[in-house]
């Protein structure tokens, strides 16, 4: 029973033929069928990058409650999905400090963005041998970081702050 999932979507993501890891079936199905990763010696970091970006190239309209990728998207179900499958794949989610201040109450995490298939989502990552809970790694320069976000208060979320040594002596 797939009523959780948003209608699958169309993928124009070429395939090179190298052997990778397939997702489980409901996550496909979801998907278009046509989503990989590529297998990464464990001795090896796997990095990617996502955003939200319209037609006409903004990431933000930088507006109070409006700053994020959801207003851009139109929070179009596909794109949250995709963020889920992503977030669920990753060790870590990397989030710039100016993005924690103008979403206070977002947790990087996969069941956050897409909640519908948190079950699947958990199911995925312990399949993969990732722990149950990814990171949240918040970077800033001056260590101008609200520790009283949202994100915080989680005990189910693991989360960092990578800063200079400037920005440590504030936060400390």
């Amino acid at each position: 029973m797939d009523h959780e999932f948003p209608e699958p979507m169309t993928t124009f993501i070429d395939r090179d033929g190298h052997r990778s890891r397939v997702l489980p079936v409901r996550l496909a199905r979801a998907y278009g069928g046509g989503f990989r990763f590529p297998d990464v010696p464990p001795d090896r970091p796997y990095t990617f990058g996502n955003f939200v970006q319209g037609m006409d190239g903004i990431v933000s309209f930088q507006l109070p409650g409006q700053a994020s990728g959801g207003p851009v998207s139109g929070f179009n179900a596909q794109d949250q999905f995709l963020m889920g499958l992503l977030r669920a794949v990753a060790d870590a989610v990397m989030v710039g400090a100016g993005t924690l201040r103008a979403e206070p109450e977002h947790c990087w995490t996969p069941e956050h963005i897409y909640p519908k298939a948190g079950s699947c989502w958990a199911e995925f990552r312990k399949e993969l041998g990732k722990k149950p809970n990814l990171i949240n790694a918040f970077v800033t320069a001056s260590g101008d970081i609200n520790l009283g976000s949202v994100v915080f208060r989680q005990p189910n979320i693991r989360c960092v702050v990578v800063t200079a040594a400037s920005g440590a002596a504030k936060i400390a």
